[in-house]
Order: C-alpha cells, then structure tokens, then sequence
C-alpha cells in the first residue's frame, strides 16, 4: 500500500512538473551595419531588438531602441538565416512612425516559431529609405531581460479610437429608458440632446461601469496563466490522488 501511495504521489508530481514547463524565452538581437550581408553598410546607426517568446500563447514580445539612422525606417524583419548569408523575411514587424522605442506585440504562427526555435538561424533587419536592403541587422542571441506584451503604436491609436467612439454609447440613453430612474425616461430621450439634462449623465451612470473603467486590453499575453496552470495543477494532483486509491483498493481485494 505504502508503495502505491508513493508511486501514485511520484506521478502526480511528474504531471504536474510537465504543466509547469510552460516557456517563456527571450531572444536579443544587437544590431549595427557591419553586420549586413553581402556586403557591410557605412553608417553612425545601431539598434537593439529585446524580444520575449510565449509558447503559451505564441505571443513574441519586447522592445526595439535604435539611434542614429540615416534615413527614415522603411521596414523591419525577422530574416532565416545564419551570420554568414542572407533569407527571406518571415515575420515583419510594424515600426509604426519609427520613433524609437518601437514596442512589439506580434501572434506567430506555427510556421514562424519552427523558424524562430532553430538555433542561430535567425537575424533581425531594419531597413531604411537610403538602404532599402537594410541599414543594420543582428543575429538572434538567446537571453535578455524578460518582455511583456504592450499594444504597439498603430495598435494604441486603433484602441484609443474605438474607446473614444464608445463614448458615443452615452447616445445610447434610450437604454437609460430601461433603467429605475423612471420619470427621467422623458428627459432621457432629450439626452441625444448631448450635455443637456443632468438625468442624462444619470442616464450614462446608468450604462452601469462606466464609473469604473475597463481593464485594459492585453490581447491575453500580460497574464502569466498561473491561473490555468494553477487548476491544471488541482487537477493533476486529484489524477494522481485517484491513482493511489486505486491502487490501495486493488491491494485490499488481493
């Protein structure tokens, strides 16, 4: 019995190490125009790419800082491809307006993290305007500070519009007729009126949550999932649990 109960425990615990191997990795790239194939680019720039993998969501993540370009960014890339030769892109990153720091927040599919899991076989490119082949490039190196998703800048103005446009919903009064203000439904209706009528701002405090703003849009990468894996782990345990029980009433019976 006491073996069953310790091979059960034993099991339980090896499932639970496997949830708990969820990955995150992070890749730096640090780049300059020495470093471009076939042939050096003469130029003052630098960049650095800090990038962080999630395999739980396949989110790629970070950062990337560059000073002294000679022109305007025209494009960013992860190429295939070793520090000897050169490949085709196989993820492009928005630059947004190029102003540095430019934040990455990319899904991959899994295609792309095949690519992006052979070791050293990825560089990272920034083209410009005046070197339209690329400025600065930089091999992939595993290691770095770890990065959280952040919406990049064309991603912010898209979220910004549409949290704006919700303001709109303050139009949505007639919902305010729904609402136990009763008597103020008239002067509800007057709310498309806009700021008229302080029963219509009662009207968006009727809305409901809008006194307390929404949480904000991670796009499910800022979460660490200790929460699935935590019931993962209740789970697993409970399989390992079962197991020794049965175990020790198969015991019993013989």
């Amino acid at each position: 019995m006491k073996t069953s109960l310790v091979l059960g425990g034993a099991l339980a615990l090896l499932l639970c190490a496997g949830a708990a191997n969820a990955a995150k990795t992070t890749y730096t790239f640090t780049m300059d125009g020495a470093k471009e194939k076939p042939d050096p680019v003469v130029t003052n720039g630098t960049a650095t790419a800090i990038l962080t993998y999630d395999d739980q969501t396949m989110k790629l993540c970070g950062t990337v800082t560059h000073q002294n370009l000679s022109t305007a960014i025209s494009a960013m890339h992860l190429h295939e491809g070793d520090a000897n030769g050169t490949g085709g892109p196989y993820v492009t990153i928005p630059h947004g307006n190029g102003t540095s720091p430019i934040k990455v927040n990319e899904t991959l599919n899994a295609g792309q993290v095949t690519k992006l899991m052979v070791a050293d076989n990825t560089y990272f490119n920034i083209h410009t305007t005046m070197h339209g082949g690329g400025e600065v490039r930089g091999q992939i190196t595993v290691g770095g500070a770890e990065q959280t998703c952040e919406n990049n800048a064309a991603d912010a103005g898209t979220d910004a519009g549409s949290s704006g446009s919700s303001g709109s919903s303050g139009s949505s009064g007639s919902s305010g007729s729904s609402g136990s203000s009763g008597s103020s439904g008239s002067s509800g209706s007057s709310g498309t009126s806009g700021t008229s009528g302080t029963s219509g701002t009662s009207g968006t405090s009727g809305a409901s949550g809008s006194a307390s703003p929404p949480a904000e849009e991670d796009d499910g990468c800022n979460a660490t999932g200790s929460a699935p894996v935590s019931n993962g782990i209740a789970v697993i345990l409970g399989i390992g649990v079962a197991f020794a029980a049965l175990a020790r009433a198969r015991n019993k019976k013989s």
